[in-house]
C-alpha cells in the first residue's frame, strides 16, 4: 500500500493555499483548496477529501479533479479536520 502525504505536509500545503477572504462572502468564511499527493509528489485522483468538525457538525465531502485539487467554499472560520482517501491508499489525516 502507497501512504498518502504525511498530515504534516497536507496541512501545511492547505493552509499554504488557502484563498483569502472573498468580499463576496460573509465575514466568517473562506475557501479552502489544495492537491492531494502521495509521498512521491505524484497527485492523486479521485480522492475523497472530507472537511469536519465534530463539535459545530459542519461535515464536506469532495473529491479531486484530474489534477489533483480539491475546494471548499464558504467555509466557516473554526477549526477541522481534514482527511484524504483513495483507492490503494491509506487514509492521512
Amino acid at each position: 500500500m502507497i501512504k498518502l502525504a504525511s498530515a504534516t505536509v497536507v496541512y501545511l500545503a492547505l493552509f499554504a493555499s488557502v484563498a483569502s477572504l472573498s468580499y463576496a462572502q460573509s465575514i466568517g468564511s473562506g475557501t479552502l483548496s489544495g492537491t492531494v499527493t502521495d509521498q512521491s509528489n505524484a497527485i492523486v485522483r479521485g480522492a475523497k477529501v472530507r472537511l469536519r468538525n465534530p463539535v459545530t457538525g459542519y461535515d464536506q465531502s469532495t473529491v479531486t479533479n484530474e489534477s489533483g485539487v480539491f475546494r471548499f467554499n464558504n467555509v466557516p472560520q473554526n477549526g477541522y479536520r481534514l482527511t484524504a482517501e483513495a483507492s490503494g491508499f491509506t487514509v492521512a489525516n
